[in-house]
């Protein structure tokens, strides 16, 4: 998709400077500007830029529990927010949404998804828990991350950031796009 709207921002801009006598530098800048903003945007996903950590304390294990339902309704007071790259409010991308959840209670997160991935204990899909992370991978990376809300008879609902439509919480289990990209579920909660 993204091949296709580069190729095509080429062609314009190619056939803007053949025809033009005198050529719109604005549109022409314009042009420029969408290019690198898809090419940016299909090259990371929704990685991260930064990798701090929040320090934090670790919940016992008697606090688990707690801490998942806190979680989700940290969680449910970002959805219809925007998305933006890099974002942990306002507006969010992927994981910076999960960091500012995690981070706001107080327990230690890193800020990329590929070390959330890294930093959580592996579950199948069936024992998933409020307030577990499913990853999403694309073309081999890990590149996006979701809050588990709710797992039972074949669905996954989750709270998460798409560039597309913001925070959002869907079931990713009956969502053609999301659904063959699945990679893992972590619990970070219980390590």
């Amino acid at each position: 998709m993204s091949r296709f709207v580069s190729n095509y921002l080429f062609f314009r801009i190619k056939t803007h400077l053949r025809f033009t006598k005198k050529p719109s530098y604005k549109r022409l800048a314009k042009l420029y500007i969408y290019l690198i903003l898809v090419w940016a945007l299909s090259v990371t996903g929704c990685a991260s830029v930064s990798q701090t950590r929040f320090h934090g304390t670790k919940p016992g294990n008697s606090q688990v529990e707690k801490y998942r339902h806190r979680i989700i309704q940290s969680a449910e007071t970002f959805i219809g927010s925007g998305y933006r790259y890099g974002g942990y409010g306002p507006g969010f991308d992927c994981s910076g949404l999960i960091y500012r959840i995690y981070s706001e209670l107080g327990y230690p997160i890193e800020r990329s998804a590929l070390n959330q991935y890294r930093q959580g204990v592996p579950k199948r899909i069936k024992r998933a828990q409020p307030g577990d992370l499913v990853f999403f991978r694309n073309m081999g990376k890990i590149n996006h991350v979701a809050i588990v809300t709710g797992s039972r008879r074949g669905r996954l609902n989750v709270i998460h950031s798409t560039n597309a439509k913001g925070v959002v919480e869907e079931d990713v289990m009956n969502s053609v796009y999301w659904k063959n990209k699945i990679c893992g579920i972590r619990d970070i909660l219980s390590r």
